[in-house]
């Protein structure tokens, strides 16, 4: 996901856009919580029920300089320091957010029990609350079988080999971690059929 060193700044709901004047084209919409998720499969419809819930989905990803709005939100966050935190003196400029593609799949970092996988179909991008997966030209063509794999018992076993434990039965896990993560072979997902 997207670290942005400063999320309070950078997640921004519909009523904080509108009262800043923030227009559309700097923002980008994001899932920037777990919690916003509470289904296996994610849509736009459920986005946008997250924003007439007034949730924080978006997120400030400026494209045009050229705004009167945009330029004082920046001013306000220097003035929050903002820009002097650990990941954003790091950048150039500060309020640059990665580039991505909306993840097809998101795996939830931090979770008691079953990892929470969700199908994305949404076009949210996502914050460090949820690893995104992107599948490779192979993967792309299974991307429903692998879901199911990862949804499945047996599946959420295996993933769960490479998990880190915390306290109070809290497991994490690493972008790695998920990558170590063993799975039928293409051979093996084509023996079932999508009938």
């Amino acid at each position: 996901g997207i670290a942005t060193g400063a999320n309070e700044f950078f997640a921004i709901n519909k009523t904080r856009a509108k009262e800043l004047g923030i227009p559309n084209k700097n923002l980008a919409k994001c899932i920037t919580k777990s919690q916003q998720i509470k289904k296996l499969i994610f849509t736009e419809t459920d986005f946008d029920e997250l924003v007439k819930l007034d949730k924080p989905v978006f997120c400030f990803n400026v494209k045009d300089l050229n705004d009167k709005a945009t330029l004082n939100y920046i001013r306000y966050g220097e003035k929050k320091g903002y820009n002097n935190r650990y990941l954003t003196r790091n950048r150039s400029p500060w309020f640059k957010v990665e580039h991505r593609k909306p993840a097809p799949i998101l795996f939830g970092v931090f979770n008691r029990g079953r990892l929470k996988v969700v199908r994305n179909f949404s076009s949210a991008i996502n914050f460090t609350c949820f690893h995104a997966f992107y599948p490779n030209m192979f993967g792309m063509n299974i991307l429903n079988k692998l879901f199911v794999y990862f949804i499945s018992d047996f599946g959420q076993k295996i993933i769960h080999l490479n998990k880190r434990i915390y306290g109070d039965k809290l497991d994490k896990f690493e972008p790695r971690d998920l990558n170590d993560v063993m799975c039928p072979n293409l051979d093996q997902f084509n023996l079932v059929t999508d009938d």
